[in-house]
């Protein structure tokens, strides 16, 4: 067959006249939007318009396991900034395409018989009925943000039209959430379940007998899109939030795609479906060609899928899985690797000193699936098969039969030893015996067992149930086979396993331990606690230094680090000091802090409440002269060793930092890594560094504000053409840039007087409205107009009396009214008279620009969260006057006839 001559769609028609398009692509065993693909679509939609008078209805099938994957990331991955014509031309084509298909004027039926993810849910939203079989292992969604993109074929514009703004970004968009066939029902992205694929078919060939001449929601007469568009007043009450809450969410990562997704859905619900649809394209553009997209794809997608299909394994090795697992230590780590190995469905029994330190254990597993029967997630019946799988004893006769032994105690050499000569005693013959150890090499530990090549290096990751990363660590002995078991039995129990060399704490401990304990060793210095958890929040980690040693235990490293003391004494070799040591020394004998599991360690763990750090950390470490760091400081606190190296007279650049590159080439230059690991799995860290901010040295700080985007788009209107970039929703800005933003808790970034001086901006402007505000009100007869003006002028008089009250708290002297000036003062002159004339609806956007810039220069300032809370706040207010005023001013011109500017 030539090229030309190949499809990936094929085409059957019945006598009723409803064309089958079962989607079939000949060179892979997914359907992907590849150019195969993209050809033979625009085929078949030629031939649909073409044949339109003998077409009754369009059924969309697959014939592969799954619907359709969505976009070829082979060639994404390949896009550059040099290709965005192309590409954006390329993306437009298939837009126009998937909008032809859906204008076609007959039913339109997505049979989803499988899995339909990213571009293949954005075809199914092109179809007016959606129908999937109920098969658990279906999924439905627009996981593209997952990946450092956002949807591209109208996805966006689509879901928000069809679920609202709100939730379309909540439920589908921002999180990238895979939704089962039950919750997407539930969403509202399917909107039928049947049995099998006879009732599929069926179902759909009904729905078009049923509906001829059915539309898209958004292409009926008196459509409203629903919870309302941005201009609706209570939806525009709410939306100053979205980007608050997302740049709260991503704490500062550099992460661009949700950002770009909370934009393409507010800018294209502001306008009509083809503007919003080259709206979504240009971001998408944006996303695809960027540096974030790429280095998100190539390790979520192209090295966890080598890693998840055995490219590590020995190949020569057949598969195996354990028949069961012996678990040595109920604790941490020993209860969360039975939950795991249970939930598997393989059978395991967890050893502790005592019967009821096992129990203990166990009932970790027994609290986690209470959660989940509780939200859903599993049945009663399949918690209690899960919880019966896991036995618990004191005997280590019981662990007869095992072929897996797990060992999860202390780290201490001579502990793990004789656990684990105890458990091989009694396992079945030629048990694969595994250590669970952070740190101590696998050479050293296989000494304690018979036949040290069935002996190797199993690292899980606290909390087991949660983290998805294995560490197997080969020793010197270690055995293909013995390799390959322990690779079958991590991808069992649905991790990701990496195989790395032996050496003391082989390579993830080694790595992430000089991140947790740079920040402790910043806590020896006198740094308050806060800004040291916000710099690495703000440096693209999950959590702060403090609360991961909180996690792991600081007892534990403790532990550890004598371990090592003792294994390099008898080497003839010394432990290098550490200023993190004197810390963890006090905290664990001296302060009785020994970390999350022991009650309590740099944070407090309030009963049924939420963390916070243990205010004892001031009094036995701080230092007055650091517990406020300047700007320069705190970027100092999160940048990376090189940055470091051109400043090493500050005190901050003595090499204990929040920053890994250094640790990380060094951990390479001596092979503590496998060379094709290194490759296909860098660390996830670094693909969601925060772009960099560098000021020389002495200067002070100017303030730093995101560019403003050229306009998206425009929307003719009366021969004139209006920016639709962002309508009168500027805080989306905010989310695009700007500085650190501390917690509460964090000393604040600006001055007292700088603060001062801002806030009093603010009440200038306040006045300001209250004067237009009056002027207004004594002007206006009608009551329908008069009373929410009064009510604005009330809300602009709390704002002046409680940002008044925060200026007089900092000691300064807040500033008197001074009268009417500026574009407010004629925007309210016009509305007070409500002419309709196009200077009004022109002096009301000049409002709007005031309001813009004002708002979102503040909120890109560096305000304690108390004071940028109460700017959100105002600023809420002020957007739902705006939108209110212009929508009494529409309402007036359209009255009168006058066109509209």
């Amino acid at each position: 067959m030539s090229q030309t001559d190949k499809t990936a769609i094929r085409w059957d028609q019945d006598a009723d006249g409803i064309v089958l398009l079962t989607l079939d692509d000949p060179e892979q065993t997914a359907n992907t939007m590849n150019p195969l693909f993209q050809a033979s679509f625009e085929r078949t939609i030629g031939r649909l318009k073409a044949e339109k008078a003998s077409v009754k209805g369009v059924i969309i099938t697959s014939a592969k396991k799954t619907f359709f994957a969505g976009g070829d990331l082979r060639l994404l991955i390949q896009a550059t900034p040099a290709d965005a014509p192309a590409l954006y031309a390329n993306l437009q084509a298939l837009c126009v395409r998937l909008r032809a298909l859906e204008t076609l004027g007959v039913p339109v039926v997505a049979a989803l018989n499988g899995t339909a993810v990213g571009g293949g849910l954005e075809i199914a939203l092109a179809c007016h009925h959606r129908i999937a079989i109920d098969d658990r292992r279906s999924e439905f969604g627009q996981p593209e943000v997952t990946l450092g993109l956002i949807p591209g074929g109208n996805g966006i514009v689509r879901l928000v039209r069809l679920l609202g703004l709100q939730k379309a970004l909540m439920e589908v968009l921002l999180m990238g959430q895979r939704h089962k066939p039950a919750p997407a029902k539930q969403v509202g992205i399917v909107d039928e379940l049947v049995a099998d694929k006879d009732a599929l078919l069926a179902r759909a060939r009904a729905f078009i007998q049923a509906n001829p001449g059915i539309k898209q929601p958004w292409d009926r007469d008196g459509y409203k899109m629903p919870g309302g568009t941005p201009t609706t007043p209570a939806l525009a009450m709410q939306l100053p939030a979205f980007p608050a809450n997302l740049r709260k969410q991503l704490r500062g990562a550099n992460m661009p795609a949700p950002k770009l997704i909370l934009a393409a859905a507010v800018e294209g619900a502001l306008t009509d479906f083809d503007a919003a649809s080259r709206i979504e394209s240009r971001y998408f553009v944006e996303a695809a060609t960027g540096k974030v997209s790429k280095n998100m794809i190539k390790t979520f997608f192209f090295d966890l899928q080598k890693i998840n299909s055995g490219d590590r394994r020995p190949k020569d090795v057949p598969q195996w899985a354990p028949a069961k697992v012996g678990i040595l230590g109920a604790g941490m780590m020993g209860q969360g690797i039975a939950y795991v190995t249970a939930m598997a469905g393989i059978p395991c029994v967890l050893k502790d000193v005592s019967k009821e330190q096992a129990e203990k254990g166990k009932g970790y597993a027994a609290k986690l699936l209470e959660a989940a029967v509780g939200k859903g997630r599993q049945t009663r019946d399949d918690a209690d098969a899960v919880l019966a799988r896991i036995a618990t004893t004191a005997d280590a006769k019981e662990l007869s039969g095992c072929d897996m032994i797990i060992e999860a105690v202390f780290e201490n050499r001579e502990l793990k030893a004789k656990a684990t000569a105890e458990a091989e005693a009694a396992a079945a013959p030629g048990a694969l015996i595994c250590s669970n150890t952070s740190t101590l090499p696998i050479t050293g530990l296989a000494r304690s067992v018979r036949d040290p090549q069935r002996f190797i290096g199993l690292h899980f990751f606290s909390p087991v149930d949660k983290m998805p990363l294995v560490e197997i660590i080969c020793g010197k002995q270690t055995s293909d086979e013995a390799l390959a078991r322990a690779f079958d039995f991590v991808l069992k129990i649905r991790k990701t396993p990496i195989v790395v060399n032996d050496s003391r704490g082989f390579f993830t401990s080694r790595v992430f331990g000089t991140f947790v304990m740079e920040g402790v060793a910043m806590l020896a210095e006198g740094y308050a606690p806060a800004s040291i958890e916000q710099a690495a929040l703000q440096n693209g980690f999950p959590v702060g230094p403090l609360a991961v040693n909180d996690e792991v235990s600081l007892e534990l490293g403790r532990q550890v680090r004598e371990q090592a003391r003792k294994d390099l004494a008898a080497e003839g070799k010394s432990l290098p000091a550490h200023p993190a040591n004197a810390v963890i020394d006090k905290m664990c004998l001296e302060l009785d802090r020994k970390g999350k599991a022991a009650g309590g360690g740099f944070y407090e763990y309030p009963q049924g409440g939420k963390k916070f750090l243990w205010p004892g950390l001031a009094e036995h470490f701080g230092k007055p002269e650091r517990a406020r760091p300047s700007d320069a400081d705190f970027d100092e606190m999160r940048e990376s060793p090189a940055v470091h190296a051109r400043h090493r007279d500050h005190p901050l650049s003595r090499g204990r930092r929040l920053a890994l590159g250094r640790r990380r080439q060094h951990r390479l230059d001596h092979g503590h890594r496998r060379p094709a690991v290194d490759r296909r799995l860098p660390p996830v860290r670094e693909l969601h560094r925060p772009p960099r901010v560098h000021r020389p040295r002495g200067r002070a700080r100017r303030e730093v504000r995101p560019p403003l985007r050229p306009a998206a788009d425009s929307e003719r209107n009366g021969g004139k053409r209006r920016d639709l970039r962002l309508g009168p929703w500027p805080a989306l800005t905010a989310v695009r840039g700007g500085a650190h933003l501390p917690p509460k808790e964090a000393t604040m970034a600006l001055s007292r007087e700088k603060i001062i001086e801002e806030l009093g901006e603010l009440i200038r402007y306040d006045y300001d409205a209250i004067g237009a505000y009056n002027a207004a009100i004594s002007d206006v007869k009608e009551v329908q107009i008069r009373d929410p003006l009064i009510q604005f002028r009330g809300d602009h008089e709390r704002h002046v009396q409680e940002l008044s009250a925060i200026v007089r708290q900092l000691g300064g002297d807040p500033p008197q009214n001074p009268g009417l000036k500026g574009v407010i003062r004629k925007t309210m002159t016009k509305v007070a008279g409500l002419g309709g004339t196009e200077l009004t609806l022109k002096a009301m956007r000049s409002n709007e620009e005031v309001l813009n810039k004002t708002y979102a220069h503040h909120m890109s300032l560096d305000f304690p969260t108390d004071i940028l809370e109460v700017i959100r706040r105002n600023y809420g207010d002020e957007q739902r006057h705006l939108a209110w005023i212009e929508q009494s001013l529409h309402s007036r011109l359209w009255e009168s006839g006058a066109a509209h500017p």
